[in-house]
């Protein structure tokens, strides 16, 4: 590192400790240790070095220091990431500025020695690729090797009996696999499921019961499992279903009752369903005949209240709206509603002739009415 005094000649020991001295060259404090100005070494101590090396504090926040010790566009690199870049003179393997007895320093800087590594400590050194768990400069495809270097990885085949590339096991290769745990078909540790024996009284995995007490109102354990009583097999459980000994699996219910449509006596509601003015015979629902019947009943009654005269040929009327109606429901129920109302009735008078004589003519009922 190097800093630049407020006046050229200060004492860095003051400021910086007794191992710093001032370069009046450069008017910069730099360690004693330093003999001569040369580009490489980390600090800058000429007035030729704009930088040197990681002494690069007057290069622009865009710029780095290159080799030749100049400011520069660029990326500062990484010490340590294996890639050597322009502020770099070599990183980890890729030493391509070092002399043949140089190895590069842990700051990215040749320097003297000889290159020392212990293959399978997990840390790259020197001269490896890669080194155990540190992949270094292994790509995406490649594995590190017991040798410390970079190997393509081989296609793994599931299913040939050998653990290979990303594959936990393989068959009865199940090294890697706990005593819990088998190799399945896509060549992976899975833990083996305990199997669950029905009857023992102990509720185990896939079982919801062993008896009825595990299952709620209703329901009955039929295999270890809950299984409702459906007394007409029409798939509604006796507890829901609202016709619990009628086959009925669509639970028709057309006047919302409770009770399904194939159950229920009077499944239709006849007093909402006729007519606005006419009132529900009840005798006659489900009875077309009884209906007619109370329909032609009521038509002759109010034409029996038509009253008649001597010596005129009275021709009675009647109509009302009173029907017998017909409803379906589901397709497997029919119903009738026998709608009654008021009866209209009127007379027309045909008078005779030769009346009071002994001989009245009267029209005949037949022609004139």
């Amino acid at each position: 590192m190097y800093t630049t005094l407020p006046v050229c000649g200060d004492d860095c020991s003051d400021i910086y400790g007794l191992d710093y001295k001032c370069d009046l060259t450069t008017c910069t404090c730099m360690p004693k240790s330093v003999t001569s100005h040369t580009c490489g070494n980390n600090f800058k101590e000429s007035t030729n070095e704009e930088c040197d090396g990681y002494d690069d504090s007057w290069c622009k926040s865009d710029e780095v220091c290159s080799t030749d010790c100049a400011c520069v566009k660029g990326t500062r690199g990484v010490c340590g990431d294996g890639v050597k870049q322009v502020n770099e003179q070599c990183d980890g393997a890729d030493k391509a500025l070092c002399a043949a007895d140089q190895v590069c320093s842990t700051s990215c800087v040749c320097v003297a020695g000889v290159a020392t590594s212990v293959c399978g400590n997990n840390v790259r050194e020197a001269t490896e690729a890669c080194d155990g768990t540190d992949h270094g400069t292994c790509t995406s495809t490649q594995t590190c090797a017991i040798n410390c270097v970079c190997q393509n990885v081989a296609q793994a085949t599931c299913g040939n009996n050998v653990k290979e590339g990303a594959e936990q096991c393989d068959g009865t290769d199940r090294t890697a696999c706990t005593s819990s745990q088998t190799c399945n078909q896509n060549c992976l540790c899975q833990t083996v499921q305990q199997q669950s024996v029905c009857g023992n009284q102990i509720i185990e995995a896939g079982e919801e019961c062993e008896d009825a007490s595990g299952c709620g109102a209703g329901y009955s354990c039929i295999g270890c499992a809950c299984a409702c009583t459906d007394s007409d097999s029409d798939q509604a459980c006796d507890s829901i279903d609202n016709c619990p000994n009628d086959y009925n699996p669509g639970q028709g219910d057309y006047d919302g009752d409770g009770i399904g449509d194939v159950c229920d006596t009077v499944p239709v509601d006849c007093p909402s369903e006729c007519s606005a003015g006419l009132a529900n015979y009840a005798l006659g629902q489900n009875n077309q005949a009884a209906c007619n019947a109370k329909i032609d009943a009521d038509m002759q009654a109010a034409l029996n209240g038509l009253t008649t005269r001597t010596c005129f040929t009275t021709c009675k009327y009647s109509s009302t709206n009173s029907t017998y109606m017909t409803i379906s429901m589901n397709n497997q129920v029919t119903f009738g509603c026998c709608c009654t109302g008021p009866v209209a009735a009127w007379k027309v008078e045909h008078a005779c002739t030769d009346c009071p004589g002994q001989n009245p003519v009267c029209p005949d009922p037949d022609v004139v009415c």
